[in-house]
């Protein structure tokens, strides 16, 4: 069994956007990845900003903010650029860019022996540190989270902008946070948004998964029997967390709708999940849905998702070194790629739970990268991607209205 070739850079220079950026490879130094994780925890909360744990090796204290002899003083200061990438079968794949947040040194009592565990973050903190003032018209849902990228000066080369639905109302905003605004206008959308592991500010409309091949495709099935992809660790859960029968949403200004569902709240009881003061504008001169319409449609949406109890997968664990086939996928994966899952239960495995799933989150945990990368672990938070069926108008593979399907909005 091989192993892929990680290496770790940082830009150790004043600007973090600058032009001509240049890396200065430090893997030689990296004792340690314990963590790096973008995603969310299910598909009805947030995008969480991207972190990445690296432990250095700082026994000539070149990584000491204060150390004026290290090699890249004066430079060892927060807010570098940092990224992690792997190489396997001649593919390069980025696993995370961000910025250097701290760089906290420690030492053992007998001065022998120092490392340090520099934290980083992804570009959701540039995001939230710049605040908006000023006027921005109602635009669709795209347009307008190009519209902050513009304003607050991120890198056009790392941005990746899909479609999107919703039209989004004209806002003043006063010293707002540009992370924030830009959540606003993904919660109205449905969509989501985050930075990808090559740094990119990556928006996806409501219908990207819906349409994307690489989200309506399976890219691997992951079970326990022979010719499927071996899995560490499966977590499936059949619970009542993700039972809602009693939706409210409301668009800024407009009027509450709600979509509720009797017989399940005569199961499970009543369920209220509140979605308010989306910004959404009026699409109806070009042929769009009022505010009022598009927060009825998200309602109907997500009680046709939520209302009854399904059984998931919430996550999956792979662990490298078990089978080459799993590098491309440990490394490769990402937010709202589509993969099969299959469990076969006791006693006899007869019986196959198999469920198409979409991956919400990815984590890494790589304890050590010198040993031949003992125990590297890539975790995927899930969530069903097969609960219902979708109707899209005019769309050659979501066009069949049923019993099994339901308008997506």
């Amino acid at each position: 069994m091989g192993y892929p070739t990680i290496t770790v850079e940082i830009q150790f220079q004043p600007d973090p956007f600058t032009l001509i950026p240049v890396y200065t490879d430090v893997t030689a130094y990296v004792k340690s990845i314990p963590s790096i994780r973008m995603g969310r925890q299910n598909v009805l909360t947030s995008i969480e900003a991207g972190e990445a744990t690296i432990v250095l090796d700082n026994r000539d204290r070149r990584y000491d903010p204060t150390y004026i002899y290290s090699p890249h003083y004066p430079y060892v200061t927060p807010m570098r650029r940092v990224r992690i990438k792997a190489v396997w079968n001649s593919v390069t794949y980025y696993l995370f860019t961000g910025f250097v947040e701290e760089w906290p040194p420690a030492w053992e009592t007998s001065n022998q022996n120092s490392e340090i565990a520099i934290r980083c973050v992804d570009g959701f903190k540039f995001f939230n540190l710049y605040t908006l003032t000023g006027i921005f018209g109602a635009e669709f849902s795209n347009y307008a989270v190009t519209t902050i990228l513009n304003a607050t000066g991120w890198p056009s080369a790392d941005r990746n902008v899909g479609a999107g639905q919703a039209f989004i109302g004209g806002q003043t905003l006063t010293n707002k946070s540009a992370l924030t605004h830009l959540q606003d206008i993904v919660t109205a959308e449905g969509g989501l948004f985050f930075i990808d592991g090559q740094g990119r500010a990556t928006f996806q409309g409501r219908h990207y998964r819906l349409k994307t091949s690489t989200s309506t495709t399976s890219q691997g099935t992951f079970g326990d029997a022979s010719g499927e992809l071996p899995y560490q660790s499966l977590q499936p859960a059949y619970d009542d967390a993700q039972i809602w029968n009693d939706i409210h949403v409301t668009a800024e200004g407009g009027t509450e709708q709600i979509s509720e569902d009797a017989e399940s709240k005569g199961m499970y009881f009543k369920r209220t999940l509140v979605r308010s003061g989306l910004v959404l504008g009026d699409a109806s001169p070009f042929g769009g849905n009022t505010p009022d319409n598009e927060a009825k449609g998200m309602a109907d949406w997500l009680l046709s998702q939520y209302k009854d109890p399904t059984l998931r997968f919430d996550n999956i664990t792979l662990e490298g070194g078990v089978s080459d086939s799993l590098w491309p996928q440990m490394l490769g994966r990402t937010i709202s790629n589509r993969i099969t899952v299959k469990r076969r239960p006791p006693p006899s495995g007869s019986t196959v739970l198999s469920r198409e799933c979409w991956i919400e989150a990815v984590e890494h945990r790589i304890p050590n990268i010198t040993a031949s990368y003992l125990r590297w672990q890539t975790k995927w938070q899930l969530s069903e991607a097969t609960a219902h069926g979708w109707w899209l108008l005019d769309d050659t593979t979501y066009s069949v209205l049923d019993s099994t399907t339901v308008p997506a909005f």
